[in-house]
């Protein structure tokens, strides 16, 4: 019998999703029938056939809703209208997963704004949020920005989709943690979302160094890499953001690393800026990277995007508290 999970299991699934760098889940083309309401049996051999274990209740998408006592093996969710092509991904033997995009939208029809964007952004990242003591563990992206936005566009009806189209249009893909996330974040959503407007960045993009800044060893041959990766990049206005969440536990061999590259950059004409968590959770100090990167890219910061306006607020609370996103 098929079993189709959604809604916080397919969160779960998704950010314990291993695979290639290079090759995205493929989704079903077709779009497929109601599913009938499963055996709790079979509910816990596909929980198993996924790796998610029978710890909580599963999310299960079916053509009629059952109330059962809090505690069984599954909550069930309406099935609704057709749901359109690309909404689920199969992932073993008559068991479905909602695919990213849809995921994405279920997290829209739930939370705030910034929150579904934020989850956009892990989905098109290379990163997952984990209940491990950094808080995240690294794993290929399971969509695109590209991939959401089609997608959006195609699911009229699904609750959250109004959202999920205004979420899409501030999605980056590319970050390497959830940090990074909201250094962009804060920076570069619109003030009416609590950020300071900012053009988005380039996540993690590689600056190609010149000949003149790569360094080289006795034989001519190139000593490391002939590129740098920068966090944050705006390439038209030549600055780079990096985030350093190990400033103050640093080892002598990383500082002096730190030190070599910054310099490589900076020869190339880049100008680079440091964040660190502390300033990150400091609106002044925000403020002022905020101002010396809108300089650098010519854009002028409003009256109304500085201080601490009641949406500023909320976003640095909402970015900095750590939750799992889904629907309980």
């Amino acid at each position: 019998m098929r079993v189709f999970f959604g809604f916080d299991t397919a969160v779960a699934y998704w950010r314990g999703f291993v695979g290639s760098d290079d090759v995205l889940p493929n989704p079903v083309r077709t779009p497929l029938a109601a599913p009938g309401l499963p055996q709790v049996r079979r509910v816990e051999e596909a929980l198993c056939e996924l790796g998610l274990g029978l710890s909580g209740r599963a999310h299960v998408l079916t053509s009629e809703i059952v109330r059962r006592q809090e505690g069984s093996a599954f909550r069930s969710h309406a099935w609704g209208r057709e749901y359109p092509s690309g909404s689920f991904v199969k992932t073993g033997r008559d068991v479905f997963v909602e695919s990213p995009e849809l995921s994405f939208v279920r997290i829209a029809g739930a939370y705030p704004i910034a929150r579904t964007i934020k989850y956009g952004c892990e989905l098109c990242g290379g990163y997952a949020l984990s209940q491990t003591d950094a808080g995240f563990r690294e794993r290929p992206a399971v969509t695109t920005p590209d991939r959401l936005r089609r997608y959006v566009q195609r699911a009229d009806g699904i609750p959250g989709v109004k959202t999920a189209r205004r979420a899409c249009k501030y999605v980056v893909g590319g970050s390497a943690s959830p940090m990074e996330t909201i250094v962009y974040l804060l920076l570069c959503l619109p003030c009416a979302l609590g950020g300071y407007g900012l053009p988005a960045p380039v996540m993690n993009a590689r600056v190609v160094l010149e000949k003149g800044v790569a360094r080289y060893d006795s034989t001519r041959r190139v000593v490391g890499r002939r590129y740098r990766v920068c966090d944050l990049y705006w390439p038209s206005a030549h600055v780079a953001i990096e985030y350093d969440g190990f400033r103050y536990h640093a080892t002598k061999e990383r500082l002096r690393a730190d030190a070599v590259r910054r310099n490589e950059l900076e020869e190339r004409g880049e100008m680079v800026l440091t964040v660190t968590g502390g300033q990150v959770e400091g609106w002044r100090a925000m403020e002022v990277v905020a101002g010396q990167v809108a300089r650098r890219v010519g854009h002028r910061l409003r009256d109304r995007a500085l201080g601490t306006p009641p949406q500023r607020v909320e976003l640095r609370k909402m970015l900095l508290s750590y939750a799992i996103e889904g629907r309980g």
